[in-house]
């Protein structure tokens, strides 16, 4: 992730991931980033980080060594697990609205949402966002919807509204528009094979009354 600065004598800010601390650090004692740093490992998925005290440090030459020791490490998580045992003693802990997972439900407080896993909401195509609504709607009724399911359909959604909006608030800026249609459509995937296209359509069937 780029560098955005922070406080000079720190090298990252970031928020603990609770997820970790609270069921993962006691169960892996092989992991050496969660023994280092314990109850302040973080999440590097939002993050601030001061590229001038990296350097100084001379982390841009020790993380490739680190790298390359990764499964004698015990690391599981690439490049979180890497700047965990890097940057442990420089770190600032942010407030956890800094960085509020989907997963885990909205926060009237949040300031960053992160959109965790695969895949984000951007790389949906239109036929793809109506399929995964379709699926999710129907697993919330089964009370089993994906990482919190009826919130995390929202959030889905709530971004495709504001991505729309601000394609359209642009829309007179030729120059603008163009980039970014290049880089919404750049992006976009589909998520249907020739059997999921057919379960799109059953599914689209029977999930209108939820729509």
């Amino acid at each position: 992730m780029a560098p955005l600065g922070c406080a000079i004598w720190r090298i990252n800010s970031a928020v603990i991931d609770s997820d970790i601390v609270k069921n993962r650090l006691a169960h892996f004692p092989n992991n050496a980033a969660y023994a280092k740093v314990g109850k302040n490992y973080f999440n590097a998925g939002i993050f601030i980080g001061n590229s001038e005290i990296w350097k100084q440090r001379k982390f841009n030459v020790d993380w490739q060594t680190i790298a390359a020791n990764y499964q004698e490490l015990g690391f599981e998580h690439h490049d979180q697990d890497i700047l965990n045992y890097l940057t442990f003693e420089n770190l600032e802990l942010l407030d956890s609205s800094f960085n509020s997972l989907v997963m885990k439900g909205s926060f009237v407080n949040q300031k960053i949402l992160h959109f965790t896993g695969q895949s984000k909401p951007w790389h949906f195509n239109e036929e793809a966002k109506k399929y995964f609504s379709s699926i999710e709607l129907l697993k919330e009724k089964n009370g089993t919807g994906a990482f919190g399911g009826a919130n995390w359909l929202f959030e889905y959604q709530n971004y495709w509204r504001h991505e729309k909006a601000l394609l359209e608030h642009f829309k007179d800026n030729n120059f603008l528009i163009t980039t970014l249609t290049a880089s919404y459509l750049g992006s976009r995937k589909s998520l249907l094979g020739p059997k999921d296209k057919i379960k799109n359509s059953l599914l689209t069937i029977i999930g209108k009354k939820w729509f």
